[in-house]
């Protein structure tokens, strides 16, 4: 486990889009979880992700204050998890 505020998120995202960019995933969904203890620390990801992006609709929220399930399955979602289970 490492501190906050490394640039770790920075570089997940790169990672991410490098991911998505990358000739071999051609027709297959990018896909993303990204899993938090906090809701602060999901709000701060998935800010930096749509920056590092420039994509501002990026990412869903799930935690216990956002919850709202769309159809289907997203490909990129920022989700809670407190007490051995999510929010």
């Amino acid at each position: 486990m490492t501190s906050l505020i490394t640039g770790k998120t920075v570089i997940s995202a790169l990672d991410y889009k490098g991911l998505c960019k990358n000739k071999n995933n051609v027709g297959r969904p990018c896909r993303l979880l990204f899993v938090a203890h906090r809701e602060e620390i999901l709000m701060q990801s998935l800010n930096t992700f749509r920056a590092m992006l420039k994509d501002a609709n990026f990412g869903e929220l799930y935690n216990g204050n956002h919850m709202e399930i769309p159809e289907g399955i997203p490909d990129w979602v920022h989700g809670e998890w407190k007490s051995g289970g999510f929010v």
